[in-house]
C-alpha cells in the first residue's frame, strides 16, 4: 500500500499482523454451497467427511490453495483436505461461484458472494449446522498517517453501508 500510495484497502478474512489499522466493516460467514442441479445428480452431503465423494471447487491464492476446510459443530471440529488432483482450482472467486452455479461441484464461499444466488435458488447451502471459519470484511489503512478527509469520508460511508447490507445477508 505504501509503495503504491494506496490510502485504503478492503479485505476479506482476518488481516495479518501488520503495521496497518484493520477496521471491521462486517461479519462474513463462509458456507459450503452447490447448485440444485449438482445435488440432484450427486445426492446430498450429510457430514463433512463425505466430501471425499463429491467434486470440490477450491480457491487458490498467493499463499497456495485453500483446500483445508474446517468445520465446527457443538464444539466438535472436523477437518477435510480437498485432494487437489480431484478438484477444480481457481484464484478467481467469481469463477469459483460461477462453477458452483453451473453444477461443477461444491464450493466454500462467502455469504457476501452468494446470498443473492441462494435467495434466487441458483445455489443451496450445505451442512448449515456445521460452521466454518468466518472471513470478516475489513478496511485496512496506514497507522499513524494523516488521513485525508476523502478517505475518512469513504471509511465512514463503508462502515455505514456494510452495516446496512449485513442485515440483509442470510445467516
Amino acid at each position: 500500500m505504501l509503495q503504491d500510495d494506496i490510502d485504503l484497502v478492503i479485505r476479506f478474512g482476518v488481516p495479518p499482523n501488520s503495521s496497518f489499522v484493520a477496521r471491521l466493516l462486517a461479519p462474513n460467514r463462509r458456507v459450503l454451497c452447490a447448485s440444485p442441479r449438482y445435488l440432484a445428480k450427486h445426492g446430498a452431503l450429510e457430514h463433512p467427511r463425505e466430501l471425499e465423494h463429491f467434486d470440490c471447487i477450491v480457491l487458490g491464492s498467493a499463499d497456495g490453495p485453500a483446500n483445508d476446510w474446517q468445520f465446527t459443530r457443538n464444539g466438535k471440529v472436523e477437518s477435510y483436505t480437498v485432494p487437489l488432483a480431484d478438484a477444480r482450482e481457481t484464484n478467481d472467486g467469481a469463477l469459483a461461484r460461477e462453477w458452483a452455479i453451473r453444477g461443477y461441484g461444491i464450493a466454500m464461499k462467502s455469504m457476501w458472494d452468494i446470498s443473492a444466488d441462494v435467495r434466487a435458488g441458483r445455489l443451496k447451502i450445505l451442512l448449515p449446522q456445521w460452521r466454518s471459519a468466518d472471513a470478516p470484511v475489513h478496511a485496512l489503512y496506514q497507522r499513524n498517517r494523516y488521513m485525508a478527509p476523502r478517505v475518512r469520508t469513504l471509511l465512514d460511508f463503508l462502515i455505514k453501508r456494510f452495516t446496512e447490507e449485513s442485515r440483509h445477508l442470510m445467516e
